[in-house]
């Protein structure tokens, strides 16, 4: 049992260091289906069931400065390659698809919670909404709204096995659709040239990069760290 906080810390980087390694060089189909993200998180949380992390003072002191310091500046780093010209020279079209498929996953979770509100634990509500974070942004925006609105573990956990079960069988669904994107093109008269040319962009950005060495991530995780440290004062 790790009833020091900075072992605590240290373990964490540790396994999550290895699933990142394990999904970046062995890669696979289960990756596909299940996010590392997912995976650290269950891993965790299991090992907190288990008692591998103790409920000691130093581990809960550690876990909430870290959690409080990394949060605000993780943040920050997703953004930094958000190109906003890019989206917006998706024209007006395909960014109202992507405003009415947002709201119509936020508008499902409320119907289904308010609908089932009787049989939900208290707190459920802020499991909901890591959830619809999930599925309009990814497994990163709901983990960062999970710390955000604090969510029960116990609540969110159960709520994480159900999102991967459920998001694998739409993926798979979507990859058997994949065949018939061009016939489903043809019948919508949808023109998606301009798509085909930002998806070659991207993809010749990505050869192009230079090299991230370890000046330039000291750089990035000291500017991170002050804008976090600005925030939450």
């Amino acid at each position: 049992m790790i009833q020091d906080g900075v072992m605590f810390v240290c373990f964490l980087l540790a396994f999550t260091a290895v699933i990142a390694v394990v999904e970046k060089k062995i890669g696979g189909k289960f990756f596909k289906y299940v996010p590392g993200i997912v995976l650290i998180y269950i891993g965790a949380a299991l090992m907190k069931t288990f008692g591998v992390f103790s409920d000691s003072e130093s581990v809960e002191s550690a876990y909430s400065t870290i959690r409080g310091l990394l949060l605000p500046a993780m943040l920050m780093l997703m953004l930094l390659q958000c190109d906003m010209r890019k989206i917006i020279r998706l024209g007006p079209k395909m960014l109202l698809t992507f405003f009415a498929a947002s709201f119509s996953i936020i508008g499902g979770f409320t119907l289904t919670y308010v609908l089932m509100n009787g049989f939900y634990a208290e707190g459920t509500w802020k499991a909901f909404s890591a959830l619809s974070a999930s599925w309009t942004g990814g497994s990163a925006n709901m983990v960062i709204l999970q710390g955000i609105l604090d969510v029960p573990e116990n609540i969110f956990g159960y709520a994480l096995i159900m999102d991967t079960v459920n998001y694998s069988i739409w993926v798979m669904f979507l990859f058997w659709l994949v065949p018939l994107a061009g016939k489903f093109n043809i019948w919508t008269k949808a023109d998606t040239s301009f798509i085909d040319q930002m998806t070659s962009e991207l993809e010749a950005g990505e050869t192009a990069k230079t090299e991230f060495g370890f000046v330039e991530l000291i750089g990035f995780l000291a500017l991170a760290l002050i804008v976090s440290a600005g925030a939450t004062k």
